[in-house]
């Protein structure tokens, strides 16, 4: 028991030629620079995907926009006619009460 104790153990130094740490550190390394390759090539692809997307994305947006814009105007335009139409009527109607009270007597009227 008292060999065991007073026997020390003495690791080589990561960076002596030929060790097992080296090997090791160097392997370490170069697998992390091919991730590290990998990971910036992946982010240049959804980069330059994802600008390409955005562009057709808001030219797709903007016809959305447009046509909307159009439906919009005509359903507008088909509105303001009818109200128009109503008020004529209405216009028309005024008149036709006004001239036959005007011209008429109380008991003729159409």
């Amino acid at each position: 028991m008292s060999n065991i104790s007073n026997t020390v153990y003495k690791m080589p130094h990561p960076l002596v030629v030929g060790s097992p740490f080296q090997t090791y550190w160097r392997k370490q390394t170069q697998a992390f620079h091919s991730y590290q390759e990998r990971e910036s090539k992946r982010l240049q692809n959804l980069r330059s995907t994802f600008q390409k997307n955005v562009c057709h994305s808001l030219e797709y947006e903007e016809q959305i926009f447009t046509s909307e814009m159009c439906l919009m105007r005509e359903d507008m335009k088909s509105v303001q006619d009818k109200l128009f139409k109503d008020m004529q009527e209405e216009e028309m109607l005024s008149v036709r009460r006004g001239l036959q009270a005007l011209f008429l007597p109380e008991g003729c009227r159409f």
